[in-house]
């Protein structure tokens, strides 16, 4: 029983060894890349941009009225916002959308009563890349 103990302390040990050197050698590697995942670098946007940019979600004006004819539809008036789900399937045709100013309220409209908007992109500063994969840019 003591030789089992002894050769089961012996590969903890070693195993423990193990863990350690790798955490050495990429522990600070992986600490910074989560530091540049969870870092915040710029002001923090209105609350319905920040729902309506995550997964694919763009913005659209609509260009004329429509009455939703189903339930899985939704009204929308010409001149309204809206948010465009450009990730997610929809059936052909109609486009998934959400309303700007409250987005709880989506629903299928023809893809073409919206237009999306273009934009354009100002850097407020330089930003040099920290992490694998970021994109640096410059002011302007």
């Amino acid at each position: 029983f003591a030789v089992r103990q002894s050769a089961s302390a012996r590969a903890q040990s070693q195993q423990m060894a193990a863990t350690s050197h790798v955490n050495e050698v990429f522990g600070s590697h992986y600490h910074e890349l989560a530091l540049c995942a969870t870092l915040t670098h710029w002001e923090k946007s209105p609350d319905y941009v920040e729902v309506a940019l995550q997964g694919g979600w763009y913005k659209a004006n609509v260009l004329q009225n429509f009455a939703a004819e189903d339930p899985a539809e939704l009204n929308i008036v010409g001149g309204e916002t809206v948010f465009v789900d450009g990730d997610s399937p929809s059936p052909p045709g109609w486009s998934l959308v959400m309303r700007e100013l409250d987005p709880n309220t989506t629903g299928l409209v023809p893809a073409a009563f919206v237009s999306s908007i273009d934009f354009s992109v100002v850097a407020r500063e330089d930003f040099a890349p920290r992490c694998a994969g970021e994109l640096p840019f410059t002011t302007g």
